[in-house]
């Protein structure tokens, strides 16, 4: 029983939070946001014609 509450309340919350961490590095944003904005640009021009 206290294993479980340990496990619960100490060490699930710090492996989700590494877990997190790992993939927020991967999906970085400020990398591809001017990349994205261009593409939506050229969609909004493309329809405009």
């Amino acid at each position: 029983m206290r294993y479980s509450i340990y496990g619960f309340s100490n060490y699930l919350p710090v492996v989700i939070n590494l877990l997190m961490f790992f993939i927020f590095t991967r999906f970085d944003l400020e990398k591809k946001l001017p990349a994205m904005r261009q593409e939506v640009a050229e969609r909004k021009a493309a329809k405009q014609k």
